[in-house]
């Protein structure tokens, strides 16, 4: 069984709006910057809420309940840097935006 998983069309995952989409079992949540495409867990470490329903600014992602801030490059919180997300490989295959479920590491 395939671990790569198509989740969207490039056209679908606009620059400065976070993306939620499933990739096998796991939620996730796509970043474009300027045409590059990143992948983190879409949870956030403090209480577990969804990271896609808060406010990307550059590459700063900060969650919309308690304003913990991720660098969606790297998965690194901010707010507490002894924490992270998982962070996941993206492609872009002929405007079709792929995604491996396994996590890249640190």
């Amino acid at each position: 069984m395939s671990r790569i998983h198509r989740v969207a069309l490039v056209g679908e995952i606009p620059p400065g709006r976070p993306c939620a989409v499933r990739v096998g079992s796991r939620e996730v949540v796509v970043c474009n910057l300027g045409g590059r495409l990143h992948a983190i867990e879409d949870t956030c470490g403090h209480q577990g809420m969804p990271l896609s329903s808060g406010h990307l600014d550059g590459r700063t992602l900060t969650c919309a309940y308690h304003g913990w801030e991720y660098d969606v490059r790297t998965g690194r919180c901010m707010t507490d840097p002894s924490f992270h997300v998982a962070r996941f490989a993206v492609e872009v295959r002929a405007g079709e935006v792929w995604i491996d479920e396994d996590e890249l590491s640190a």
